[in-house]
């Protein structure tokens, strides 16, 4: 049984649903479990990741589990990880491309602390650090909405912006054929570099709309942010282009 934490959020939802699409036994572990992103009908136990008495029902019976963790900090992240390597032989962790396991102070590398818990709690594991989340772009939807505008405030180098689906997807693999993930670190990314600017255009050209950018220019910022073809390799398909997001979001920004 795949246990899902944090099934409300971005990437967790998607894992969740594809799991329960293919009839994959899963379990839902959420403080709100009649939240209206948790399918009607999806298995789940009331808990809390910071409340260790909520947790033996949660965990009981779980051979996997897709891990996210929604705190700034690690507080009980290790007893909970200790708990939850008890029962489930494989964890995936939703990481990020920033996480720091050498970080001396766990504040400062939430996720790199969790790292190092998971791999060195027993079980097997595989490590998901995607780069930029295309969703990261919603920051501009309300003046979209409201003005047509998108304004930034600082530079940004072009980056392979990668859709939350994708990285659902690679979960979901990494769940359902961990013989081909353990003690895997997989960095994943979108498909192509855009700068903002294209960004503004792919957005302009899906959404049918005439925007605005501007934004300071700094050439000093040009670095783009590294791409990987991880994606491509795990789901033997490309990776979901920014255009292919864009679609998919039209209504957040309309």
């Amino acid at each position: 049984m795949h246990l899902i934490t944090t099934p409300t959020g971005t990437v967790a939802h998607h894992v969740l649903t594809t799991l329960l699409t293919h009839t994959h036994p899963v379990r839902a572990l959420t403080p709100h479990p009649h939240h209206p992103r948790i399918p009607h009908g999806t298995p789940t136990v009331r808990a809390d990741l910071h409340d260790p008495a909520t947790w033996p029902a949660a965990l009981h019976g779980a051979t996997s589990a897709f891990l996210t963790w929604p705190h700034p900090t690690p507080d009980h992240a290790a007893d909970f990880i200790t708990a939850l390597a008890h029962h489930a032989r494989h964890i995936v962790y939703l990481s990020s491309a920033t996480a720091d396991p050498r970080a001396p102070d766990p504040r400062d590398s939430t996720h790199g602390h969790l790292e190092n818990l998971i791999t060195r709690s027993g079980a097997h594991w595989t490590l998901l650090r995607p780069g930029t989340p295309a969703a990261t772009t919603l920051r501009w939807a309300p003046r979209i909405r409201t003005h047509r505008t998108v304004h930034s405030t600082r530079p940004h180098p072009a980056r392979p912006l990668i859709h939350e689906a994708d990285i659902a997807d690679v979960a979901v693999h990494a769940l359902t054929h961990p013989e081909h993930h353990h003690e895997r670190t997989h960095h994943l990314t979108g498909p192509h570099h855009h700068t903002e600017a294209e960004q503004v255009r792919i957005l302009a050209q899906v959404l049918d709309l005439t925007l605005t950018h501007t934004a300071p220019h700094d050439p000093a910022s040009a670095e783009p942010e590294p791409a990987t073809t991880t994606v491509e390799k795990i789901l033997r398909r490309p990776a979901r282009s920014y255009r292919q997001w864009v679609a998919d979001h039209a209504t957040d920004f309309r």
